[in-house]
Protein backbone atom coordinates (compact mmCIF):
# COMPACT_ATOMS: atom_id res chain seq x y z
CA UNK A 1 0.00 0.00 0.00
CA UNK A 2 1.61 3.47 -0.63
CA UNK A 3 1.60 6.15 1.44
CA UNK A 4 -1.06 8.36 0.49
CA UNK A 5 -3.21 4.65 0.67
CA UNK A 6 -2.06 4.26 4.40
CA UNK A 7 -2.26 7.89 5.02
CA UNK A 8 -6.23 8.11 3.48
CA UNK A 9 -7.21 5.12 5.52
CA UNK A 10 -5.55 6.26 8.89
CA UNK A 11 -7.54 9.06 8.53
CA UNK A 12 -10.78 6.98 8.12
CA UNK A 13 -9.92 4.88 10.75
CA UNK A 14 -8.80 8.05 13.22
CA UNK A 15 -12.54 9.49 12.55
CA UNK A 16 -14.42 5.94 13.07
CA UNK A 17 -12.83 5.79 16.48
CA UNK A 18 -13.42 9.50 17.06
CA UNK A 19 -17.24 8.70 16.31
CA UNK A 20 -17.82 7.01 19.72
CA UNK A 21 -17.07 10.09 21.80
CA UNK A 22 -18.80 12.65 18.82
CA UNK A 23 -21.63 15.40 20.26
CA UNK A 24 -22.62 15.32 16.62
CA UNK A 25 -22.61 11.89 15.30
CA UNK A 26 -24.99 12.25 11.90
CA UNK A 27 -23.30 15.18 10.18
CA UNK A 28 -19.95 13.42 10.97
CA UNK A 29 -21.45 10.34 9.62
CA UNK A 30 -21.96 11.93 6.58
CA UNK A 31 -18.17 13.56 6.76
CA UNK A 32 -16.55 10.59 6.87
CA UNK A 33 -18.37 8.48 4.45
CA UNK A 34 -17.91 11.37 1.98
CA UNK A 35 -14.23 10.56 3.06
CA UNK A 36 -14.68 7.07 2.24
CA UNK A 37 -16.93 7.39 -1.55
CA UNK A 38 -13.31 9.70 -2.14
CA UNK A 39 -11.04 7.04 -0.93
CA UNK A 40 -12.69 4.76 -2.79
CA UNK A 41 -13.06 6.91 -6.16
CA UNK A 42 -9.21 7.21 -6.17
CA UNK A 43 -8.59 4.07 -5.77
CA UNK A 44 -7.01 4.68 -2.45
CA UNK A 45 -8.69 1.44 -0.91
CA UNK A 46 -10.26 -1.66 -2.42
CA UNK A 47 -14.27 -2.71 -1.75
CA UNK A 48 -13.69 -4.95 0.46
CA UNK A 49 -11.97 -2.15 2.58
CA UNK A 50 -15.04 0.32 1.86
CA UNK A 51 -17.57 -2.16 2.89
CA UNK A 52 -16.00 -2.86 6.19
CA UNK A 53 -15.33 0.82 6.55
CA UNK A 54 -18.89 1.87 5.85
CA UNK A 55 -20.39 -0.83 7.65
CA UNK A 56 -18.26 0.18 11.11
CA UNK A 57 -18.90 3.83 10.58
CA UNK A 58 -22.93 2.91 10.52
CA UNK A 59 -22.47 0.80 13.46
CA UNK A 60 -20.62 3.78 15.65
CA UNK A 61 -22.61 6.31 14.42
CA UNK A 62 -25.65 4.36 15.35
CA UNK A 63 -24.31 3.64 18.65
CA UNK A 64 -23.43 6.80 19.67
CA UNK A 65 -26.61 8.29 18.57
CA UNK A 66 -28.31 6.14 20.68
CA UNK A 67 -26.12 6.39 23.66
CA UNK A 68 -27.00 10.59 23.60
CA UNK A 69 -30.21 9.64 23.15
CA UNK A 70 -30.58 7.67 26.21
CA UNK A 71 -28.75 10.43 28.03
CA UNK A 72 -30.73 12.85 27.05
CA UNK A 73 -34.65 11.64 28.01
Amino acid sequence: MAWTNERAVRMIEEGITAMRRSHFPRPEQSFLHGQIELAYAVDFIDTRLYDDMRRRLDAAADSRWAELRSTNT
